[in-house]
């Protein structure tokens, strides 16, 4: 999980606010959800 209050993420930038993103991975399946209000 990332959590982080900067424009940075270790050395990344952040260009484009999405919002909160979480997701889950089991057994090599990914499923994301996205909330995207600001």
């Amino acid at each position: 999980m990332i959590l982080t209050t900067t424009n940075t993420v270790e050395g990344f930038k952040i260009i484009e606010y999405k919002g909160i993103v979480t997701g889950t991975s089991f057994e090599m399946k990914t499923k994301f959800s996205f909330k995207v209000e600001k």
